[in-house]
């Protein structure tokens, strides 16, 4: 299969995405529960249930999320003492590890991301496969690919100013 066909194969076609990482990242963040409401409305997100913290003592609250994207994606969205603080989804999941079509996808939005917000860092190099990292306009996207045992896309977008006073309150 040649790099054009296998990312026509990808669900969600990764243009889709891409435009959905744009939405995020380029416009205002949400500052009150209104606002999250209001951006979630116009982007066609659909909320789900809370996720049930591991630790109850925990500041975060994760709620599962519809981004209305073609195909199956875990997808959800994260508070620290009620902020909103991101959106994350795991794409193109496969069960095989090193999945050629899943790591085309990883491919595909690394190239875009790279187009639009220039060259990704990669804090963690001792990682087999360190995540990518691109700055703009107060967020932090992250992309990660994982296929050590089974094939998927990690796609994070956060508000960069409270994960960094959230890493700051978690350091030792």
């Amino acid at each position: 299969m040649s790099k054009a066909e296998s990312v026509s194969a990808l669900t969600p076609d990764p243009s889709a995405v891409g435009v959905l990482i744009q939405n995020l990242v380029e416009g205002p963040w949400p500052q009150t529960e209104a606002q999250r409401v209001e951006l979630f409305a116009r982007l066609n997100f659909s909320s789900g249930d809370e996720l049930e913290p591991d630790d109850q003592d925990s500041p975060h609250q994760m709620t599962s999320l519809d981004l209305g994207l073609e195909g199956k994606q875990v997808s959800f969205w994260d508070t620290y003492r009620g902020e909103f603080l991101s959106v994350s989804t795991h794409l193109y999941g496969a069960p095989d590890p090193k999945d050629p079509l899943t790591q085309s996808g990883y491919e595909e939005l690394k190239r875009q991301l790279t187009k639009l917000y220039d060259a990704p860092t990669h804090h963690w190099e001792d990682e087999e496969q360190p995540p990518c990292i691109w700055r703009a306009n107060g967020r932090e996207i992250t992309l990660q690919l994982f296929d050590t045992r089974d094939s998927t896309v990690m796609l994070t977008i956060e508000n960069e100013t409270l994960a960094r006073i959230i890493n700051a309150e978690e350091s030792p």
